[in-house]
């Protein structure tokens, strides 16, 4: 679901022409992973030779399960600019401009998910808020852990210069040069952990749990 919110406006005073505007984009993005919950079973014949009789004898060689994996991520993208186009001559023109794109990472609704920290992990660091979880796993509400498990980026600035050069001052193609310096926005990646699976094998079990 996405709910996005544009804002343009400009005015020309002079030799001035001075245009800034606002896009504010907010999605969000609800899953319902069913994956491996009904369990996996597997037959590959090793006690019978024959995977059919195996799987009517009752004999798996491996079975795995997990619970449902739950997200509801929502970010919201925020956009600002201003730019100035002044006419220096008739025949020259500058185009200065600046752009705000902070980065403000997606995170879960009900702030669920992990992050993993070496650093943690090598001083043997368990996690305040989940005690049981392994060594260097952090979640939201560990000190420094934010719930988009991501560092926001406020100062993300681009400034543009632009020049546009006419040689007759009237309908002639002009000559532009420009120089925009921007910054690139990543994809912030998100990882559930709440999951819990099971496998079970024939000389005993592994249970994963996270949390």
């Amino acid at each position: 679901m996405t709910d996005n919110r544009t804002g343009n406006a400009d005015a020309t005073r002079g030799k001035h022409q001075i245009a800034f505007g606002v896009d504010v984009l907010r999605t969000r993005d609800g899953q319902d992973n069913h994956y491996q919950d009904n369990g996996v079973f597997n037959f590959d014949g090793r006690y019978s030779n024959d995977p059919l009789l195996d799987f009517l004898a009752g004999k798996m060689n491996s079975f795995s399960q997990s619970g449902q994996q739950l997200n509801d991520l929502v970010q919201t993208v925020f956009m600002a600019y201003v730019q100035d186009t002044y006419h220096v001559t008739p025949r020259l023109a500058a185009n200065f401009g600046l752009r705000w794109e902070p980065l403000l990472p997606e995170h879960d609704r009900y702030n669920r998910g992990s992050t993993f920290s070496q650093a943690a992990f090598d001083a043997g660091q368990i996690s305040s808020v989940y005690g049981h979880a392994p060594a260097g796993s952090l979640f939201y509400g560990d000190p420094g852990i934010p719930n988009g498990f991501t560092a926001r980026r406020m100062n993300n600035l681009s400034p543009r210069l632009g020049l546009v050069y006419n040689p007759d001052g009237h309908a002639a193609p002009p000559s532009a040069s420009e120089a925009p310096c921007s910054t690139a926005r990543s994809a912030p990646s998100f990882r559930t952990a709440w999951s819990r699976r099971i496998r079970l094998w024939p000389a005993g079990h592994q249970h994963e749990q996270p949390v």
